[in-house]
């Protein structure tokens, strides 16, 4: 199958890579000059299995409504993304109440532990070179009933194969010597051994050379600016190099796939990723 992907960060590289694996002819579009130079150039690379809770916690319509008159809230609901956002809203906070919310965190750990182990695999078989750490993570906590409640509110996960050890305030200094100025402010911490981090923009580069090599095709530099529909399906992408033209299209162009794909409207999208 003959396959357009529209972007070159760390969705589009993966993507294109593990496609091409499976015998697909593959073309990345990108209009930077290589991949990985614009959201996943500064990009935290977090790969963190130990934070799987979704963000609408249970209560979590106090935050949006504290947040309405701040500009610095951790939640933000704008009044005029109200009418756009009901039919979603009203989902979000459904999916907040206890057992939704648990159901979901034990959906996204599934995830994670199965993503990382991708990204494991993916490593072993290429030997590319990204700055990965996996030393893990730490959550200090700086009272000893806040480490408690942590730890009991995870007890559903390590069922799922998440991984973690209760640390005491010495043991969390032994593994964190950078952390002993604050020593006296802290009770303890969870060490989730599992977690890493690593080098987005390195990712890409070193990942794209193997899937060039593997017979992938980038168009750096050529800019997209319109996607064709016809008769309900997606036909082909304008780019300022001319027409790409595949029977599968996939869009990983980060923040600027909302405005390529909005003019296509919602029933069609639903469509291509039905396809």
């Amino acid at each position: 199958m003959k396959v357009a992907v529209i972007g070159a960060g760390v969705i589009g590289v993966s993507t294109a890579y593990f496609l091409r694996l499976r015998g697909h002819e593959v073309t990345v579009i990108e209009r930077e000059t290589g991949p990985g130079l614009q959201t996943s150039f500064a990009n935290g690379a977090l790969v963190t299995p130990s934070m799987p809770e979704p963000w609408n916690t249970p209560g979590c319509w106090r935050v949006l409504l504290a947040s309405l008159p701040r500009s610095d809230a951790p939640l933000q609901l704008r009044l005029r993304a109200l009418p756009d956002l009901m039919v979603w809203g009203i989902k979000f906070l459904r999916s907040s109440n206890p057992t939704r919310y648990r159901e979901n965190t034990v959906r996204n750990v599934r995830l994670a532990l199965f993503s990382l182990k991708i990204l494991q695999d993916l490593r072993r078989e290429t030997h590319i070179e990204y700055g990965a750490t996996t030393r893990g993570s730490l959550k200090l906590f700086r009272s000893t009933a806040a480490l408690t409640a942590a730890l009991h509110g995870t007890d559903h996960l390590l069922g799922e194969g998440l991984k973690l050890r209760r640390l005491s305030k010495d043991e969390t200094i032994q593994l964190e010597p950078a952390l002993t100025p604050i020593a006296d402010q802290l009770a303890g911490a969870i060490h989730y051994a599992a977690d890493e981090t690593g080098d987005a923009h390195s990712f890409c580069d070193a990942l794209a050379a193997h899937a060039r090599q593997r017979g992938v095709n980038f168009s750096f530099g050529t800019s997209v600016f319109r996607l064709d529909v016809d008769s309900g399906r997606l036909t082909g992408v304008q780019t300022d190099k001319g027409l790409f033209i595949a029977e599968q299209y996939i869009v990983a162009a980060g923040s600027y796939s909302t405005p390529l794909l909005q003019p296509l409207g919602k029933g069609l999208f639903t469509d291509i990723r039905r396809t």
